[in-house]
């Protein structure tokens, strides 16, 4: 199952910051409460979002 978000593992941290300030500002997501401009927030999301589509795709 896609999530549209899949993209997002293969950017370079500079694009990933750019999509994260412009979700924070199109979505009212304030991205720094969630720690999504961190070093290493990328690594974890994709980890997460790898996760997520193994047991969708098992279960």
């Amino acid at each position: 199952m896609r999530t549209g978000l899949e993209f997002l593992c293969d950017v370079s941290r500079d694009e990933w910051l750019h999509v994260m300030m412009r979700r924070s500002r199109d979505d009212g997501v304030h991205v720094a409460d969630y720690g999504l401009l961190n070093e290493g927030a990328q690594d974890r999301f994709c980890m997460h979002h790898r996760r997520e589509s193994r047991v969708q795709r098992v279960g």
